[in-house]
């Protein structure tokens, strides 16, 4: 090893550059003792050495294996290739300290060796200023891990399923500081963990946009299935994405945005257009975050815990003397155990605004309630926080919004002296009281009917519907 090292610095000191190399998984199993092999039909196996005691290093010092990781050590990359076969063994892991292409047009797998499902790892970033580009490829049990600073990761119609956190609490983590992430198009199912964590004090750019996330969190731990760090000056937009909960009593959360190190923040984390559902809650926000949450569709997300907490359509959480600022516009709220809770501080809370509308806070509201509660109990929105919250310009889940029927779905300082008001009159302007319903000509686009999806309605009953770009409620 010594003669090696002596052999590359004296080449360094005489010019010659030593050039970087591009391993593809065949390559790597071109050398003996690195755990890796391929056999007859082209598949490899990544086997980790169990009672190995000293690390080994091949192709020049390129290639180190211990027990735990095969690394392609730093500057060199890694290529998979159109139907690469990937299975990871006991403990299986292969770092990356360089840049991973993947960007397939058929697709490769990645999986595990029957037995060690629970006990793989797959990829990892590691190093400095590297590059992940990833298209087509599906991970089975195993992971992508990013502990590489400085990094990029762009991953598009890639699966993700039966994630087993071994390696971490996402199928995709970042540790690192990041920027310019996109995830798109991909699909997370069946994960024991969350699907996209970044860790609380790793603040970076990232777009997740048009995601499937379907019953991932199967663990009793109180993750989301998204898990955002706010801080930084960078663009984070998460939009699009359907989050469908285990819908079981587990803590499982849909989208959380934090900022519990209390980074600098210098732009809003945007949460818009996603649909969240069957969750323990939907949007999550806490701790000195900056927020807006739009047009978001948030719904049955009435999973309770054992301890009879949960079902929470947006939960507002902020322990600590840091307050979130977050702002919620437009969203439709419905089937929750409770709309919209918040927990400890309020007071940068905004939930509609509107008695100024050329203040810097105006926010139209325009979020509707519908049918939030339990065990007959209606609760559009609970500010359990010592805190004044402003929640103006909404449509709440009553008959007439009159102030005296909009205190039922609301707990506040009347119902508790030592907790906050909340400022809900007036409400949404644009709603309308319908006690009859005659449509002349349904076939008249004009007298169209629409539920609050935006899906055209026959015969409206009673509930809540668009029709003339009003909502109006029918008793």
């Amino acid at each position: 090893m010594k003669d090696r090292c002596l052999l590359l610095l004296l080449a360094v000191a005489c010019g010659i550059a030593v050039q970087a190399k591009v391993y593809t998984i065949h390559d790597l199993a071109q050398f003996p003792g690195t755990g890796i092999t391929a056999d007859e039909n082209g598949v490899c196996t990544v086997e980790m050495e169990a009672t190995k005691k000293d690390t080994s290093y091949f192709d020049e010092g390129r290639i180190a294996v211990s027990r735990q990781q095969i690394i392609i050590r730093e500057g060199n990359s890694f290529k998979l290739e159109d139907g690469d076969l990937i299975v990871f063994n006991l403990g299986g892991r292969i770092t990356i300290e360089g840049d991973i292409d993947a960007d397939l047009a058929i697709g490769a797998r990645l999986t595990a060796a029957e037995g060690a499902e629970s006990k793989v790892a797959g990829l990892r970033m590691g190093g400095t200023g590297h590059v992940a580009n990833l298209r087509n490829v599906t991970f089975e049990y195993v992971g992508l891990d990013n502990s590489c600073e400085d990094s990029q990761v762009i991953v598009h119609n890639c699966t993700f399923k039966y994630h087993n956190r071994y390696h971490g609490l996402g199928a995709i983590r970042f540790m690192r500081h990041n920027h310019g992430n996109v995830i798109e198009d991909c699909n997370f199912i069946d994960c024991v963990g969350a699907a996209v964590n970044v860790g609380i004090n790793v603040p970076g750019g990232l777009i997740l946009r048009n995601n499937t996330i379907e019953r991932n969190v199967s663990s009793a731990d109180p993750l989301p299935s998204i898990s955002v760090a706010a801080g930084g000056d960078e663009e984070i937009i998460i939009e699009n994405n359907r989050v469908i909960g285990p819908g079981t009593s587990t803590m499982a959360g849909g989208i959380t945005v934090n900022n519990t190190f209390n980074n600098p923040i210098t732009r809003p984390v945007i949460v818009r257009n996603n649909y969240v559902e069957g969750n323990y809650y939907g949007i999550g926000t806490s701790e000195n975050s900056y927020v807006i949450v739009e047009n978001n569709t948030i719904v049955n997300n009435n999973v309770i815990d054992n301890s009879g907490k949960g079902g929470y359509g947006v939960y507002c959480y902020n322990p600590t003397p840091m307050d979130c600022n977050a702002i919620f516009t437009g969203n439709h709220i419905e089937g929750n155990a409770v709309g919209i809770y918040i927990r400890y501080r309020g007071e940068n809370l905004n939930i509609g605004k509107t008695d100024d509308p050329t203040a810097p806070d105006y926010n139209p509201g325009r979020n509707v309630f519908v049918n939030n509660g339990r065990d007959g109990e209606l609760c559009d929105l609970w500010n359990d926080t010592p805190d004044n919250v402003y929640a103006q310009g909404n449509t709440w889940n009553v008959a007439e919004q009159t102030p005296e029927l909009i205190e039922t779905v609301i707990k506040h300082k009347t119902d508790d002296n030592t907790l906050g008001e909340v400022y809900f009159m007036p409400p949404n302007p644009d709603f309308v009281n319908v006690t009859e319903v005659l449509i002349d000509n349904e076939d008249d686009a004009d007298d169209t009917y629409y539920n609050i999806l935006g899906q055209p309605v026959a015969h409206p009953s009673h509930g809540y519907f668009i029709h003339h770009s009003k909502v109006i409620y029918i008793p």
